[in-house]
C-alpha cells in the first residue's frame, strides 16, 4: 500500500526513532517513503490426516492447527533498482518446543514448525536485489533469498500450498523479449517441509532433484540451470530446460546410493521441456524430463 498517510506515518516513525540525526545526515533526507511497499499476509489452517503414513499395518491418524505470516516491505532505490525482504513465521500451534526439551513430541505433523529455522517457525523467505535493464534493455538480475517458479513447478516451484514453502539463496539472470525469454540461475534451496510427517510420513520430498528432504540451507549441493521460454504465437510457449545438480557432499554422508536423487558425491543432469497453450476454449500442457 502507497500513499500519503502511509509517507505521513513513515515519516513520524523515522524521526522519532533517530529524533535530530536527521537533519544532521544527509542521506536520510534522501530516502523517499513514497518509494516504500509494505505487503503482508496471513493463513490459518486446520488438517486432520487419516492414515498419514499409508500404511498397511497400522492406522496413524494426525490432526493440527498451524498458521503462516508474511509481512514484506520493498523500496524502489531508481526505476531499475529495488529491494523486498520477507519475514515469515509459520508453525504448528502448541507445539513451540524442540526435540531436545520435548523428545518425541515433535514428532508427526509438528515437526513443522522445527523443521524451520531452529525450531522457532520465523525465517526470512525472501530478500533479494533486483536490477533491471543492466547493459541491455530487458536484461535483469535478481541476486539472493527468492522463489522460483518454471512452468508447473514440477522441478522448480514455490510450494504455495505448504505453509512454510520453498525458497532459494540464488542468484538469476533473465533475459525478456516479445519472442523468448532465458533464465539463468545459480540456486541452494533455502526453506523444505521435507520430513513435515516425521516418522508416519516419512521424509520424503516434494522437489524432483532438490537436496534431501528436511535440509536447509544445504551446502555442497548447488543447481545449475538453463529455461527457455519461446513465444512462437499467441497463447503458446516451448519451454526447454536443462538443471544441473552438482552435490559434493562426500560419500557416506547418507546411506542412499547413487542411483536416488539425494545421495551425495555425484553429478546430476535433467534435460526436458514443457509445451503450454490455450486453443478453442481448452488449456493444453505436456511436459516430459529425462535425468542422468
Amino acid at each position: 500500500m502507497k500513499g500519503s498517510r502511509l509517507s505521513g506515518w513513515l515519516t513520524l516513525a523515522v524521526f522519532a526513532t533517530v529524533g535530530g540525526v536527521i537533519a544532521a545526515d544527509p542521506a536520510f533526507a534522501k530516502v523517499d517513503v513514497d518509494k516504500f511497499t509494505i505487503g503482508g499476509e496471513a493463513r490459518i489452517r486446520y488438517e486432520y490426516r487419516t492414515n498419514a503414513g499409508f500404511s498397511t499395518t497400522t492406522n496413524a491418524n494426525e490432526s493440527a492447527a498451524s498458521h503462516r505470516v508474511r509481512v514484506s516491505v520493498g523500496y524502489d532505490l531508481t526505476p531499475d533498482v529495488s529491494f523486498l525482504a520477507q519475514l515469515q513465521d509459520a508453525r504448528v500451534w502448541g507445539s513451540e518446543c524442540n526435540a531436545a526439551v520435548c523428545g518425541a513430541a515433535t514428532t508427526g505433523i509438528g515437526t513443522v514448525s522445527s523443521a524451520n529455522n531452529g525450531g522457532t517457525g520465523v525465517d526470512l523467505h525472501q530478500g533479494y536485489l533486483l536490477v533491471k535493464n543492466i547493459l541491455t534493455p530487458g536484461l535483469s538480475m535478481k541476486a539472493g533469498r527468492q522463489e522460483i517458479t518454471f512452468g508447473d513447478h514440477r522441478l522448480f516451484g514455490n510450494f504455495g500450498w505448504s505453509q512454510i514453502g520453498d525458497s532459494f539463496d540464488a542468484v538469476r539472470l533473465t533475459h525478456a523479449s516479445p519472442m523468448a525469454d532465458l533464465d539463468l540461475f545459480w540456486a541452494r534451496i533455502a526453506d523444505t517441509e521435507g520430513g513435515a510427517l516425521g516418522t508416519n510420513g516419512g521424509a520424503a520430498a516434494h522437489g524432483v532433484i532438490f537436496p534431501a528432504a528436511g535440509a536447509k540451507a544445504t551446502t555442497d549441493q548447488d543447481i545449475y540451470g538453463a529455461y527457455l521460454t519461446l513465444k512462437p504465437v499467441a497463447n503458446w510457449t516451448i519451454e526447454p530446460y536443462y538443471f544441473l545438480l552438482k552435490d559434493s557432499r562426500p560419500t557416506g554422508t547418507n546411506t542412499s546410493t547413487f542411483v536416488t536423487a539425494q545421495a551425495p558425491d555425484q553429478v546430476r543432469s535433467t534435460v526436458g521441456g514443457r509445451i503450454n497453450g490455450k486453443a478453442a476454449g481448452l488449456d493444453a500442457t505436456a511436459e516430459m524430463a529425462w535425468q542422468f
